[in-house]
């Protein structure tokens, strides 16, 4: 699975030293059309009443699509290069996420009630690629070039939800 990304991301570095690469993961933010993203795939489950399933064996660290913008648009402006993890703070599993963003949408109003959600392992969807558990990305060489933290995937998950969610 990572094969083919680390040999991409290998030829952009090799072309040119002032090349920059982002390694990013479990990227959502608001679309003006898209609506086939985990969030609103757990939000649509959620409101048909159905106990939804998420895993408890895949970690990484969710990033908030306008924030992975300004970190871009700041790198390019300090005119950096090289290889960050463009990621927010705290990784999670599949599980602790899901209900995050339904705790998310209970408090933004878009949700009533809680539904339940059942923790699984990946087995249980037989995926037909394996990937890797654990993609936890650290940010700190990102958050040092910015001279700043790389916030929270929870403040992004709210502002998406309260701002550009269809009521």
């Amino acid at each position: 699975y990572g094969a083919g990304k680390l040999a991409g991301e290998q030829a952009v570095l090799a072309a040119s030293p002032r090349n920059l690469v982002l390694r990013t993961s479990w990227l959502f933010g608001p679309h003006p059309t898209q609506t086939k993203s985990y969030i609103h795939t757990v939000l649509r489950l959620a409101g048909s009443g159905a106990v939804l399933k998420a895993t408890s064996d895949q970690l990484a660290a969710p990033t908030y699509a306008p924030d992975l913008a300004g970190w871009t648009w700041s790198l390019l402006r300090q005119d950096a290069s090289g290889l960050f993890h463009a990621v927010n703070d705290e990784g999670l599993s599949r599980y602790d996420w899901t209900l995050g963003i339904l705790e998310a949408a209970r408090e933004c109003g878009l949700l009533a009630n809680l539904p339940a959600v059942e923790s699984v392992t990946t087995a249980y969807f037989t995926p037909r690629m394996r990937r890797p558990g654990y993609t936890v990305l650290g940010n700190g060489k990102l958050a040092g070039r910015l001279n700043r933290s790389c916030g929270s995937w929870r403040v992004g998950l709210r502002n998406m939800l309260a701002a550009d969610w269809p009521r």
